[in-house]
């Protein structure tokens, strides 16, 4: 057998080195102290120990049939000689054969790269994949702003996209694309030019519910403040927004002290006030400005009622002066009276009622009232001269001269707060308004009426006549008028007691009617309507309309009636006056023609067995009361009287 020596591995014809040989060989032994032992392969420990702790050569024995190599070490050396050596036998190798290792025969590339099969997990990466992976940036965002920017997308914090494919601007819309977004300019430009400022110029707030108003009578400011972050409004088509609260001239405009009506609007972005405008002037703010309130201001007790005038932005200038013009405030739902107690004004539940909620319309803006109940006052209305003032009585909603219990129901003459004659009868009227309390107000009555009848037929003169001057009428509503009768012998705190009208009702109901003030027609006899007989206050040429009340023909005043009498109530004729008559009580019970003296001397010229002129009990008296000469009855039972009378 030749020796030849040659490489541990697995190809035939290569001469290895003592070092690859021995390299090869460590994994086949182990040193534990100091010694050598052949390493068992399967518990990877020292197994067969060695002569010496050095291997000093190698050879591989192969004979020339390519068979399995067989090796031997040297492993101790005598005078530069080997002189002991180790055979190695197949099993210590293990495995590691050709046919398992190099089944194709690539001999020395067996472990080349390129020569690895991939498994369905185990994959072997190509030098164009290494390359690819080492171009990626250390802790690389495919979503930051460079990459997303050189990728041509859109970052949420970018500020303009009109560079976008996806985005056009085209302030003409010519394009008419279904497939791109335009820019907010080019829809304003868009939209402005379809509805222009010039043609819409709308005035007016966005939403009521954004702000909030409030007056303070003491130091006269008027302030409109947001109730979230913002309040909008439009003037003549441009919109402003009002982001702060209480700064001067943009939330808060101080009135002067002087009495009168304050209209507040915003002239652009400008909090402006103006006093008691003429009719040209409310127009111009009505068609050019923001109207937001207004205050009627008194400037003698220092105090204000604030009215609400926040109109919408959708409402055209030329329909809200339209609407303010013609039609004014308009009654739509409740505001009933209710909750009477007709009386002898003994309690003061005789002078009482209620009011229900309701609702009107000021234009566009919706107006709830709130209810007042039955021993609840309200605002009383008077007037001092040509100026407004009010006041409250507790428990009421009528108004005595002073306040206080002492005095009757006052009324209204020609501007001077007067004390109704004792047994007259006043009016109260009742509003609806657009006061930013929500409630409804009094006003007291503009004369005194002698008789029911005369009171009942005064109704509606006295309310379409009512002289308002510097209030807001068209943004008042008659609702009721209710007759009172005050009397200082009535027990009650107003000394007064609620009458029915001469039809029956407990109050004139003006709800539904249309008493609201209107434009008037260029000619009378334009007008529709001219044969009606809605027109009460008036005499009628064929005389079939019963004269009530009291008139004056030459300076000779002429009162006559016919009503029911309550036992021990009576009928007042004007004071300090003369003049004659003649009185009926019951069916031609008792009757009597009579004189009167300005000093009140009454002279029975024909009279029945039981007509006196004193106040004597069981009676038909007719006699001096000292505010007035009286017509009472005192027979023990209610009863009809029917006079005339005339003085001067």
């Amino acid at each position: 057998m030749r020796h030849k020596s040659q490489d541990v591995g697995y190809t035939n014809g290569s001469h290895p080195t003592t070092l690859t040989v021995k390299a090869a060989l460590d994994a086949l032994y182990l040193a534990v102290g100091g010694a050598l032992y052949w390493k068992d392969p399967v518990a990877n420990k020292a197994a067969l120990p060695l002569a010496s702790n050095t291997v000093n050569d190698a050879r591989v024995v192969q004979d020339d049939g390519g068979g399995i190599p067989t090796i031997y070490v040297c492993i101790a050396t005598a005078g530069g000689v080997d002189v002991q050596w180790i055979k190695v036998t197949a099993s210590v190798l293990g495995d590691m054969t050709k046919a398992v290792y190099d089944p194709t025969t690539v001999n020395g590339d067996a472990f080349d790269m390129d020569n690895m099969v991939e498994s369905g997990t185990s994959k072997v990466m190509t030098s164009a994949e290494r390359t690819k992976l080492t171009g990626i940036e250390a802790l690389a965002d495919v979503t930051d702003t460079a990459n997303v920017d050189a990728a041509g997308a859109t970052m949420n914090a970018d500020t303009d996209v009109k560079a976008n494919g996806w985005t056009i601007d085209e302030d003409d819309m010519v394009s008419d694309l279904d497939t791109r977004v335009p820019t907010q300019q080019s829809v304003k430009a868009y939209a402005d030019g379809k509805v222009g400022r010039s043609e819409w110029l709308q005035n007016g707030v966005v939403d009521n519910s954004e702000s909030t108003l409030a007056f303070n009578d003491g130091t006269r400011v008027f302030t409109i403040n947001r109730t979230g972050a913002s309040f909008t409004y439009y003037v003549q088509g441009v919109l402003y927004t009002v982001a702060t609260d209480d700064v001067a001239g943009v939330n808060t405009v101080t009135l002067a002290d002087e009495e009168g009506l304050w209209v507040i609007y915003y002239d652009g972005a400008v909090l402006t006030a103006l006093k008691n405008p003429s009719h040209s002037q409310y127009e111009d703010a009505m068609m050019t400005k923001c109207l937001v309130g207004a205050v009627y201001y008194d400037a003698t007790n220092n105090v204000g009622i604030l009215q609400e005038e926040r109109h919408g932005f959708q409402m055209s200038p030329w329909t809200h002066r339209y609407l303010h013009e013609v039609v004014g405030l308009v009654y739509t739902d409740g505001l009933a009276l209710a909750d009477f107690v007709i009386s002898d004004g003994t309690d003061n539940e005789d002078a009482q009622f209620s009011i229900a909620e309701g609702e009107c319309y000021d234009e566009d803006l919706e107006i709830d009232l709130n209810a007042i109940n039955k021993t609840t006052g309200n605002i009383i209305y008077y007037k001092d001269g040509s100026d407004w003032r009010w006041a409250t009585q507790a428990g009421f909603k009528c108004l005595t001269f002073d306040g206080t219990s002492g005095t009757r129901l006052a009324w209204n003459n020609a501007g001077t707060l007067t004390e109704a004659t004792d047994n007259r009868f006043v009016l109260l009227h009742i509003f609806a308004t657009n006061a930013y309390d929500g409630d409804c107000i009094s006003i007291i009555g503009q004369a005194e009426y002698v008789t029911l009848a005369a009171a009942s037929a005064a109704a509606e003169t006295e309310v379409s006549n009512l002289v308002l001057g510097t209030l807001p009428s068209k943004e008042m509503k008659p609702i009721a008028t209710i007759i009172y009768q005050t009397r200082d012998s009535y027990g009650n705190d107003v000394n007064a007691k609620v009458v029915q009208t001469s039809g029956g009702d407990d109050y004139v109901d003006w709800r539904t009617s249309a008493l609201s003030a209107g434009v008037t027609a260029g000619d009378h006899g334009s007008l529709g309507g001219l044969t009606d007989d809605d027109h009460t206050q008036y005499f009628l040429a064929d005389g079939t309309r019963s004269i009530t009340g009291t008139y004056t023909q030459n300076a000779l005043i002429k009162a006559a009636s016919s009503e029911a009498v309550a036992d021990d109530a009576e009928i007042t004729i004007a004071t300090g006056v003369a003049g004659w008559g003649f009185a009926q009580i019951g069916d031609n019970e008792e009757y009597a023609h009579f004189t009167f003296t300005t000093a009140g001397v009454v002279t029975l010229l024909i009279w029945s067995s039981n007509t006196v002129n004193t106040d004597t009990d069981t009676k038909f008296c007719i006699y001096d009361a000292g505010s007035g000469i009286a017509i009472k009855n005192r027979l023990g039972s209610s009863k009809t009287v029917r006079y005339a009378v005339h003085y001067s």
